[in-house]
């Protein structure tokens, strides 16, 4: 998509972001000055809309700015349509946007998308929870901050970044995930890391961890939720151990298989040109990792057939799946 031209998906997106965060509460969380054109809100739109143009450029976020004259303080280059192109200023306003304020905006998005559906069984969430790594670009903060592997020959180049999140499972969507070091002095474990995300957790909420979680681990984890104490105590209805295993079909979009042990089932296929279109069909949050393709999908069969909860179902032909290949 053109950065620079209009589209009734973009505008939607726009408006909908507008609903979501008022300008006003967001500026209010983090200090600038009265005239400033890069404010939180406008930053934070840019950052989204980037993400949802595939990476955008920074040169093609600041073309996107103009559709925001509305939004923006009063300003005399605004006004006088003397506005730089020019992606420093943009560049800069990234770097100041204070990271408390991005963690409460994504938990708040996580909040509002989870309450848009019913929790999966006698008001109780169910979160998958799993940890993996990822490869960062090689850079001496990077490497300080997630320091590469060892081994006998040496210390490698690419800086390791260990992470946790938890997806839940009516809704697809994913709390804020926790980030660590992988390797050296401040490394840490994924139990550690888990732990952290356990106050973003509705109360009542179930949580299957992969099976590849020793006996160790997940008593760690137990015990972190029983340590917190208070309301934490009752976040945490039970801690399976089975084994995740997802599939996604490459040659036909949407199509894919999750199962978590036996009792988790979740099937999803396209969605056909002959069934019914409700009025928004564009796709505003993107995932919150990257992807390769992502888009709305039907669950033929969605599944639970586990103990311990006082329920079961199977449900079929819903379209309440989102489908991303990594």
């Amino acid at each position: 998509m053109d950065a620079s031209l209009p589209s009734p998906e973009l505008a939607d997106a726009l408006r909908r972001f507008q609903e979501l965060f008022e300008p006003e509460a967001i500026n209010a969380r983090q200090a600038h000055g009265p005239a400033t054109i890069y404010t939180p809100w406008v930053v934070v739109w840019l950052f989204v809309y980037q993400r949802i143009h595939g990476n955008a450029t920074l040169q093609q976020a600041v073309a996107e700015l103009f559709r925001l004259a509305d939004q923006l303080p009063e300003n005399r280059r605004i006004q006088e349509e003397t506005l730089s192109a020019n992606t420093g200023a943009y560049s800069r306003a990234r770097a100041r946007l204070n990271a408390r304020v991005a963690d409460e905006i994504a938990d708040h998005v996580f909040d509002t998308l989870m309450g848009a559906t019913a929790p999966s069984w006698q008001d109780r969430r169910v979160f998958l929870v799993d940890g993996t790594t990822s490869k960062l670009r090689s850079s001496n903060q990077l490497r300080s901050q997630y320091p590469p592997a060892s081994n006998q020959h040496g210390t490698g180049v690419w800086p390791i970044m260990y992470w946790v999140v938890a997806h839940e499972l009516a809704s697809g969507c994913a709390v804020r995930p926790e980030m660590g070091a992988m390797y050296g002095p401040n490394a840490i474990s994924e139990v550690a890391l888990a732990g952290r995300i356990i106050p973003r957790i509705p109360a009542k909420s179930v949580l299957i961890v992969d099976n590849r979680a020793d006996a160790r681990e997940r008593a760690a984890l137990a015990a972190f939720a029983r340590h917190m104490g208070g309301k934490l105590l009752a976040n945490v209805v039970n801690v399976i151990n089975a084994p995740i295993d997802i599939q996604v079909a490459q040659e036909h979009h949407g199509s894919a298989l999750l199962r978590a042990g036996d009792f988790v089932t979740l099937q999803t296929r396209s969605i056909n040109e002959n069934e019914h279109l409700c009025g928004n069909e564009s796709t505003f949050y993107p995932p919150l990792t990257q992807v390769g393709h992502a888009m709305a999908a039907v669950a033929m069969t969605d599944s639970y057939s586990g103990k311990g909860l006082g329920t079961t179902w199977t449900l079929h032909d819903k379209r309440s799946a989102f489908v991303g290949s990594f």
